[in-house]
C-alpha cells in the first residue's frame, strides 16, 4: 500500500480525536452535549494530547522519513485515542496501544537523529521520550496531574525544535544555542521533578517556560517575518501570540503550582495546551498541512477570524478561571472549541474556494 493511502485513515483518526477532545472538554465544563459513555470526559487531556496531537505529529514525522513502517506510530496513537472515546473496559487496551505508539514514535525520532543530528532533532527526540515516559507512568496508574508535565514537555520540546530548525536561517550564535540547551534542560528537569514532587517541579517548569518564551521572542524568525505581508505575516503573528501564552503559562505554573484540579489548574493547562500549542498549529498549518494532504493552502484574510476568536475567548476563560466564574468559563470554553472548528472550516473553505476560482479561470481561458 502506498503511503498516500495510509495518510487518509490517520488524518481521520486524528480528527476524531480532536472532536472527541473538544466534546469531552465541553462536558467537563458542564455544557450538556451527548457523550458516548459516562467516564468519557475524564479522558479529555489524553484524547487531545495523545489521540489528536500525538497522531498528527507522528504522521508528520512518518512523512518526513517516507517509509511505511513508521506510519504505525500515528496509527497506534490514533487508534488508542479512538478507543478512549468509545467503550473499552477500564481503558487499559487504549493505554497500551497509545504507549506502543509513543514508543514507535520515539524510535522514529531517533531514526531522524541518526540521519540528521542537530540541536533541533535532538530537542524533538527528547520531546518524544517525554511523551513515552508520561505514557508509561499513565499505564502504571500515576495520576495525570503528576505526569502532565511530561506530556507538556513532549509538545514544548517538539515545537521548540521546529522553531530552532527554522531559525537556522538567522545564523544563531554559539551563545544563543548554548542558552537554548540550558533552557531545554530546565524544562526537562521540571517535567521529571513534577512527577515526584509536583509543586517544586511545576515551578521549575514554569521558570523554563518563561525563559523559553523570552528566548523565542528574542531569537525566533517570526520577529523578522512579521514585517512582511499576507500569509507570512499571519504565520508570524500566530507564532508570536503563542510565545505570549507560553510566558503566561510559565507565570501561572509558578503561582498556582501544586493545584491538581479546579479553575486555577484549568488556567495553567489551557494557557499552554490551547494558547501556545494551538497558536503553533494555526501558524504552522500553511507549512505542514500541504506535506500531509498534498494540497496547497491559499491565504485569505478570513483566517484571522479563528485566530482572533481563539485568543479573545482564551483571555475571557483565564479571567473566568482567576475569578472563579463557572458561567463565564463555560461560554469561553464553548468559543474555544468553536475557534478550533472555525480553523478547520476556514482552511477547507480556502482550499475549496481557491480550486473553484482556478477552475473558472481555466474554463474562461479554454473558452477564449
Amino acid at each position: 500500500m502506498k503511503p498516500e493511502f495510509i495518510k487518509i485513515p490517520i488524518v481521520l483518526l486524528s480528527f476524531i480525536g480532536l472532536l472527541g477532545g473538544i466534546i469531552s472538554g465541553l462536558d467537563r465544563l458542564g455544557i450538556s452535549i451527548p457523550v458516548i459513555q459516562s467516564d468519557y470526559s475524564i479522558f479529555h487531556g489524553p484524547i487531545m494530547i495523545c489521540g489528536f496531537l500525538g497522531t498528527l505529529i507522528g504522521l508528520e514525522r512518518a512523512i518526513a522519513l517516507n517509509h511505511k513502517i513508521w506510519y504505525f506510530a500515528p496509527i497506534l496513537s490514533g487508534v488508542g485515542g479512538f478507543l478512549l472515546i468509545f467503550s473499552v473496559p477500564q481503558k487499559l487496551i487504549a493505554k497500551i496501544v497509545i504507549t506502543a505508539g509513543s514508543l514507535l514514535f520515539s524510535l522514529v525520532s531517533f531514526e531522524i537523529i541518526r540521519k540528521q543530528r542537530s540541536l533541533a532533532t535532538t530537542a524533538m527526540f527528547l520531546g518524544a521520550l517525554c511523551w513515552f515516559g508520561g505514557n508509561i507512568l499513565w499505564l502504571t496508574g500515576v495520576e495525570i496531574s503528576h505526569l502532565v508535565g511530561l506530556w507538556a514537555g513532549f509538545l514544548i520540546l517538539t515545537i521548540a525544535g521546529e522553531r530552532i530548525e527554522l531559525s537556522r536561517y538567522l545564523s544563531l550564535s554559539e551563545g544563543s544555542k548554548k542558552l537554548f540547551i540550558a533552557i531545554i534542560g530546565v524544562v526537562l528537569i521540571g517535567s521529571m521533578v513534577w512527577v515526584i514532587q509536583m509543586t517544586p517541579g511545576q515551578r521549575i517548569s514554569g521558570i523554563g517556560l518563561l525563559l523559553l518564551a523570552a528566548w523565542l521572542l528574542r531569537k525566533d524568525i517570526a520577529l523578522h517575518t512579521i514585517k512582511k505581508k499576507g500569509q507570512t505575516r499571519f504565520i508570524a503573528l500566530a507564532l508570536i501570540c503563542g510565545f505570549f501564552w507560553l510566558s503566561i503559562s510559565g507565570v501561572l505554573n509558578v503561582i498556582f503550582a501544586g493545584k491538581t484540579s479546579g479553575p486555577y489548574y484549568d488556567a495553567v493547562l489551557h494557557t499552554l495546551f490551547l494558547g501556545f500549542v494551538f497558536s503553533m498549529i494555526f501558524g504552522h498549518a500553511p507549512l505542514v498541512f500541504p506535506s500531509i494532504t498534498g494540497v496547497k493552502i491559499p491565504f485569505y484574510k478570513i483566517v484571522y477570524s479563528h485566530l482572533i476568536l481563539l485568543h479573545a475567548s482564551l483571555v475571557i476563560r483565564i479571567i473566568a478561571d482567576i475569578y472563579t466564574s463557572a458561567l463565564l468559563r463555560q461560554w469561553s470554553g464553548l468559543f474555544n472549541g468553536l475557534a478550533i472548528l472555525l480553523f478547520f472550516t476556514n482552511t477547507a473553505g480556502s482550499v475549496g474556494y481557491y480550486k473553484m476560482i482556478q477552475k473558472y479561470r481555466y474554463s474562461d481561458d479554454e473558452a477564449g
